[in-house]
Formats: structure tokens, sequence, C-alpha cells
């Protein structure tokens, strides 16, 4: 419909914006997908443009290639949230109307549902790809190269694993919290109701130190995550475009 090709579209034009930057960066895995699926869409916007945004008139390749497209979008998008959560987390914009411990648990809860997220997406993508070359997996060659991006699914899915089971035992259940945590709530507690510049300067110290502590823990895992995707979107990148299956994908 035509919502749908005016958000693809609107994804399209600024990755586009950003052509000759990722042209400087294309040793990074994770830049040359996006040019290359940024590439590999300007066709199709051109094709849709041409039938005057008329999705009917679209090849079963074309809408193959734009569901593709719409898949990895969601996912980057969810990987730059996930970074973001990094800028979040050093400042506290809302207090005093929103207490320090509060704002920190909220984004360091938000930062978890994300890291969940990314994993979906990550098997979401995979799916859509196997989805539009079904017809191909009676062959041989078609299971043999599929077999790496199943493996590479599962073994970043595998890593997150022990993340995802950290937002699961708390986000489900109840809100975030730690025992140290839980310990600077209450020095921040006591200090808003007591005129004490004790317990000001000991809930100051602690609350730099949790944000310290929660900083340093997004640092760690960002490595690790930019390492896990970027070794899935090496697979994936091999597989659709130097396998040139982009060229086989089908909309079903």
């Amino acid at each position: 419909n035509n919502e749908f090709v005016g958000i693809m579209y609107k994804k399209w034009y600024n990755w586009g914006k950003y052509k000759k930057e990722m042209e400087q960066y294309m040793e990074d895995d994770i830049q040359i997908l996006i040019y290359n699926i940024t590439e590999n869409i300007s066709k199709v916007i051109e094709s849709i443009e041409r039938n005057k945004f008329n999705m009917d008139k679209l090849t079963d390749n074309e809408k193959a290639r734009l569901k593709i497209f719409e898949e990895y979008t969601d996912l980057n998008e969810t990987y730059e949230s996930i970074k973001n959560c990094l800028i979040y987390i050093n400042s506290f914009p809302f207090y005093p109307r929103v207490t320090k411990v509060d704002y920190l648990k909220f984004i360091y809860s938000a930062y978890l549902n994300e890291i969940y997220i990314l994993q979906s997406r990550i098997s979401k993508l995979t799916k859509t790809i196997k989805r539009s070359l079904k017809e191909y997996k009676e062959e041989k060659n078609f299971n043999a190269d599929f077999t790496v991006i199943d493996n590479s699914t599962n073994n970043a899915i595998d890593r997150f694993k022990r993340i995802i089971e950290i937002r699961g035992a708390h986000v489900h259940v109840k809100r975030y919290a730690t025992k140290d945590i839980d310990n600077v709530e209450s020095y921040e507690f006591i200090s808003k109701f007591r005129d004490s510049e004790k317990y000001n300067i000991v809930f100051k110290y602690e609350i730099k130190e949790l944000k310290k502590k929660y900083v340093n823990k997004i640092k760690k895992n960002q490595e690790q995550i930019e390492k896990i995707l970027k070794l899935y979107l090496q697979d994936i990148n091999d597989f659709l475009f130097k396998k040139e299956y982009i060229k086989k994908v089908k909309n079903y």
C-alpha cells in the first residue's frame, strides 16, 4: 500500500543521503551491508516511481527485495537504539521530577529490552530471506549455502542468550533492580526528605559510582554486540550479494 511505500521510500532516502560516507568505510562489515542494500533498494524505488507507486506493478523479486530492506532497517534501527542508550544513561535530564535511580533503572531496562528485540529482528530477517527462496529448498547448493546463515543466526541468538535471560528474569516479573541499585535508591530517598549534607554527599558519590558501573556494563556489552552483528551481517552480505541470491528472491 501507499503508506508502506512511503515509509520505505523515506528509509531508502535516509540511507542514500549517506552513500558517499558509506563508501569511506567499506572495511566495516555492517557498512558493507548497508551500502549493498541501499544500492539494491534504489533500483526497486526507481521502479516504484516509474509505476507511480502502484505496488501491484512491482515484480515478485522487487517486492521481496523491498521486504528484505524493511526487515534489515528494522534491525538496524534497533541496533541504533541500543547504542543511544549509552547517551541517555550518561545524564539525568528530568531530575528532580524523576529520581536519578528511577531514570537509570528505566534506561537500563529499556536497553535490555532493545537487545531482546534485536535478537528477534535477526531471527525475522533470516526467516524472511529463507521464505523468499523457498522454491530452492530442495536444491543441494542452496541448502549448503543457507546452512551457513542458519548457523550464523543460531550463533548470534545463543550469544545474546545470557543478556536476554537477565531481561526475562527482571523485566517480565518485576522492575529491574539489584542490591546496589536498592542501596543507592535508599540514599536518594533519605536525601530528599532530610536536610542533611551528610546524606547528600553520600548519595552524590553513590549515584556517580552506580552510573559509572552501568555505563561500563553497556560499553562492555556493546563490544560483544558489534562482534556478533558483524559476523552475522557478513554472512548475510555474502549470501545475498556475493552469491547473488538477491536476484532469486521472490515475494510469496
